[in-house]
């Protein structure tokens, strides 16, 4: 049997994408050897090692904000959440796994979110929906927190929707990617931006204009995972002010 399904039948992980994932990162040994294939055969007989205190998380952008959280000290504890980007959930995996009440998960793409949390029932999921509109009226909830991901757009775009979503104090966590930030002059074919000094731009740029929508820059940090495509990232902290 494939180890990402013996994973999920022996009650290890819950899904097959938190088997696989899991996996790709190096977690799980097979008698004593490290395994980096979901594909890879296993038996019965075959000695199944977890590294201890993984986060089960649904895709690699829960590690991406877990540490984001750690590192700027964010408790989400009964908070109502709005992750804009949503596409598989790993932001709102990480959310939940971080005791948020609810998490509406936002993407303008459909037919992503991972089944178990389509299951849930703190999670409200829409798709198809372009979040540079979004209002405090979309939501029957006041959101404390949001977490953004978004791809193939400037994070700056969800600005203003932020700026309107939220209420006076209430924090954000927003991914950058340099390769939707810097424009495609700077990209090699690989798709990396290999210039940092555009890159240090380009953030400095970024944070200067979200204080045109009253969000205020706490910090920022590199994330631990770099994108599928091997750019750096960057996490941002913003609080609203005013």
């Amino acid at each position: 049997m494939r180890l990402d399904l013996y994973l999920v039948e022996k009650k290890y992980f819950t899904t097959r994408s938190k088997a696989a994932l899991a996996i790709k990162e190096k977690n799980v040994k097979v008698n004593g050897n490290l395994i980096t294939k979901a594909g890879f055969i296993v038996s019965e007989d075959d000695v199944i090692e977890i590294k201890q205190n993984i986060n089960n998380f649904i895709s690699r952008g829960g590690y991406k904000l877990l540490h984001a959280l750690q590192y700027f000290n964010i408790d989400l504890t009964d908070k109502i959440v709005l992750d804009i980007g949503a596409s598989t959930g790993g932001f709102t995996d990480c959310c939940l796994q971080n005791n948020a009440k609810k998490v509406y998960a936002y993407d303008v793409g459909h037919s992503q979110l991972d089944k178990s949390l389509l299951n849930d029932s703190r999670v409200v999921e829409k798709e198809r929906i372009n979040c540079r509109y979004l209002t405090k009226n979309d939501f029957k909830d006041t959101i404390d927190f949001i977490c953004m991901d978004v791809s193939f757009i400037s994070c700056t775009k969800m600005f203003e929707a932020i700026s309107n979503v939220l209420d006076y104090s209430k924090e954000i966590v927003v991914l950058f990617k340099p390769q939707f930030e810097v424009g495609s002059d700077y990209l090699n074919r690989q798709g990396i931006v290999i210039n940092d000094k555009i890159i240090e731009v380009r953030l400095s740029e970024t944070i200067e204009y979200a204080k045109t929508f009253n969000l205020k820059f706490i910090d920022k940090i590199i994330s631990p995972i770099k994108g599928k495509d091997g750019n750096k990232e960057y996490l941002l902290y913003f609080k609203k002010i005013n």
